[in-house]
């Protein structure tokens, strides 16, 4: 038996200016603007052999990232705010990461990224019952949810606190 879609596969622009009511099918992204991978900060900053230098671009991996259109980059949310209020990006809290340096390059190399915060804070986690504590709890203070909180929903439908496209 052969494969039949349930529907078509296509997208409509219903609108491209207020009032506009034509609707035209979206164009298609070129195919190499598909492909990204899933990335941490060591993968663009940790040289072996300066390995506590994380404020230059590591050229060996910037290589193999350039093949990539985009980069999902998992952040530890501890490490950009470890009490709450207190940011810092450059460098981080934890590690000394230099989260510039790797979005400047990113930007210069016309790569997409999608900054995605992975992991509670220490902080909000301690929020939670003694029992309860885990750094991949949904990403708000103990009851937020109860009170009304919704966090959004990233990949594969877990859900994420704030993601930031950068470009």
């Amino acid at each position: 038996m052969a494969y039949k879609p349930l529907m078509k596969d296509t997208v409509t622009i219903v609108a491209d200016k207020p009032g506009d009511t034509t609707a035209r099918r979206a164009s298609s992204p070129p195919l190499k603007n598909m492909f990204g991978i899933n990335s941490y900060e060591w993968n663009f900053l940790e040289n072996p052999d300066t390995p506590n230098d994380h404020s230059h671009i590591y050229e060996t991996n910037m290589a193999i990232i350039k093949s990539f259109t985009a980069v999902r980059h998992y952040m530890n949310w501890n490490k950009l705010e470890n009490t709450p209020g207190d940011y810092t990006y450059n460098p981080t809290n934890n590690g000394s990461w230099y989260y510039d340096v790797m979005y400047e390059r990113c930007k210069r190399d016309s790569i997409l990224v999608l900054a995605d915060l992975k992991n509670l804070p220490v902080w909000m986690m301690n929020t939670y019952p003694a029992d309860e504590r885990d750094d991949e709890n949904v990403p708000a203070p103990y009851g937020a949810e109860q009170a009304g909180f919704l966090p959004g929903t990233g990949p594969y439908g877990v859900p994420v606190c704030s993601t930031l496209w950068l470009k």
